[in-house]
Protein backbone atom coordinates (compact mmCIF):
# COMPACT_ATOMS: atom_id res chain seq x y z
CA UNK A 1 0.00 0.00 0.00
CA UNK A 2 1.57 3.49 -0.99
CA UNK A 3 0.29 5.95 1.32
CA UNK A 4 1.34 9.03 -0.39
CA UNK A 5 -0.81 7.84 -3.29
CA UNK A 6 -3.53 7.40 -0.98
CA UNK A 7 -3.11 10.52 -0.09
CA UNK A 8 -2.91 12.32 -3.32
CA UNK A 9 -6.31 10.81 -4.51
CA UNK A 10 -7.71 11.77 -1.25
CA UNK A 11 -6.75 15.42 -1.34
CA UNK A 12 -7.68 15.40 -4.97
CA UNK A 13 -11.13 13.89 -4.47
CA UNK A 14 -11.76 16.45 -1.75
CA UNK A 15 -11.01 19.26 -3.77
CA UNK A 16 -13.47 17.66 -5.94
CA UNK A 17 -16.69 18.11 -3.69
CA UNK A 18 -15.69 14.55 -2.37
CA UNK A 19 -16.90 15.41 1.51
CA UNK A 20 -17.67 11.22 2.53
CA UNK A 21 -14.65 8.62 2.61
CA UNK A 22 -15.05 5.37 2.93
CA UNK A 23 -13.10 1.55 3.15
CA UNK A 24 -14.81 -1.24 1.78
CA UNK A 25 -13.60 -4.81 0.46
CA UNK A 26 -15.55 -5.75 -2.88
CA UNK A 27 -17.00 -9.24 -3.22
CA UNK A 28 -14.73 -12.19 -4.38
CA UNK A 29 -16.26 -11.53 -7.64
CA UNK A 30 -16.60 -8.42 -8.36
CA UNK A 31 -13.74 -6.10 -8.63
CA UNK A 32 -13.28 -1.99 -9.28
CA UNK A 33 -10.91 0.39 -11.15
CA UNK A 34 -9.86 3.57 -10.00
CA UNK A 35 -12.90 6.11 -11.19
CA UNK A 36 -15.61 3.53 -10.95
CA UNK A 37 -19.12 4.38 -9.76
CA UNK A 38 -20.12 1.38 -7.11
CA UNK A 39 -23.37 0.00 -6.91
CA UNK A 40 -25.75 0.49 -4.15
CA UNK A 41 -25.82 -1.90 -1.54
CA UNK A 42 -28.49 -3.92 0.29
CA UNK A 43 -29.56 -4.22 3.87
CA UNK A 44 -28.85 -7.12 5.74
CA UNK A 45 -30.71 -8.09 9.18
CA UNK A 46 -28.41 -10.05 11.18
CA UNK A 47 -26.11 -11.36 8.83
CA UNK A 48 -28.49 -12.19 5.82
CA UNK A 49 -29.20 -9.68 2.85
CA UNK A 50 -33.44 -8.53 3.19
CA UNK A 51 -32.90 -8.13 -0.83
CA UNK A 52 -33.82 -4.11 -0.12
CA UNK A 53 -31.28 -2.20 -2.09
CA UNK A 54 -30.23 1.24 -0.26
CA UNK A 55 -29.90 4.24 -1.95
CA UNK A 56 -25.62 4.38 -1.75
CA UNK A 57 -22.81 2.13 -1.19
CA UNK A 58 -21.82 1.14 2.25
CA UNK A 59 -18.05 1.27 3.81
CA UNK A 60 -16.39 2.52 6.93
CA UNK A 61 -16.20 5.98 7.39
CA UNK A 62 -13.07 8.30 8.00
CA UNK A 63 -12.71 11.48 8.56
CA UNK A 64 -11.10 14.02 6.20
CA UNK A 65 -10.35 18.03 7.05
CA UNK A 66 -9.52 20.39 4.62
CA UNK A 67 -8.04 16.70 2.42
CA UNK A 68 -5.89 15.73 5.17
CA UNK A 69 -7.33 12.20 6.37
CA UNK A 70 -8.02 13.54 10.32
CA UNK A 71 -6.56 10.54 12.12
CA UNK A 72 -3.83 8.38 9.64
CA UNK A 73 -3.49 5.99 12.42
CA UNK A 74 -7.31 5.16 12.42
CA UNK A 75 -7.32 5.43 8.78
CA UNK A 76 -4.75 2.25 9.34
CA UNK A 77 -6.40 0.43 11.36
CA UNK A 78 -9.74 0.81 9.72
CA UNK A 79 -7.70 -0.39 6.50
CA UNK A 80 -6.42 -3.91 8.44
CA UNK A 81 -9.49 -3.90 9.56
CA UNK A 82 -11.26 -4.48 6.35
CA UNK A 83 -8.74 -6.40 4.85
CA UNK A 84 -9.09 -9.35 7.92
CA UNK A 85 -12.73 -8.88 7.95
CA UNK A 86 -13.49 -9.31 4.24
CA UNK A 87 -12.64 -10.98 1.12
CA UNK A 88 -11.61 -9.38 -2.15
CA UNK A 89 -10.46 -6.24 -3.57
CA UNK A 90 -10.00 -3.61 -0.58
CA UNK A 91 -10.98 0.23 -2.76
CA UNK A 92 -11.38 3.98 -0.57
CA UNK A 93 -14.54 5.64 -2.16
CA UNK A 94 -15.66 8.68 -1.71
CA UNK A 95 -18.98 11.01 -2.36
CA UNK A 96 -20.40 14.53 -1.78
CA UNK A 97 -22.99 12.84 0.30
CA UNK A 98 -23.20 10.35 3.28
CA UNK A 99 -26.89 8.86 3.49
CA UNK A 100 -28.16 8.18 7.00
CA UNK A 101 -29.44 5.45 7.20
CA UNK A 102 -31.44 4.18 10.45
CA UNK A 103 -29.58 0.66 10.87
CA UNK A 104 -26.38 1.87 10.03
CA UNK A 105 -23.46 0.13 12.07
CA UNK A 106 -20.99 1.86 13.88
CA UNK A 107 -18.70 3.93 11.51
CA UNK A 108 -20.63 2.57 9.24
CA UNK A 109 -21.59 5.41 5.84
CA UNK A 110 -23.80 5.07 3.08
CA UNK A 111 -22.39 7.14 0.41
CA UNK A 112 -24.13 7.77 -2.55
CA UNK A 113 -22.97 7.95 -6.01
CA UNK A 114 -19.83 6.33 -4.49
CA UNK A 115 -16.74 6.87 -6.80
CA UNK A 116 -13.48 4.73 -6.42
CA UNK A 117 -10.36 6.96 -5.82
CA UNK A 118 -7.91 4.58 -4.82
CA UNK A 119 -7.37 0.98 -4.25
CA UNK A 120 -5.48 -0.74 -1.48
Amino acid sequence: MDMQSIKNSIEAAYENHGYCFGIRAMTGVQTAEVGSILPNSYHWEDGVSTGNEIDGTCAIGFDVEFGEIESEQHFLKMVELVKNTYSGQVVVICGSQNIDEPHNDQDEVVIKNAKVISII
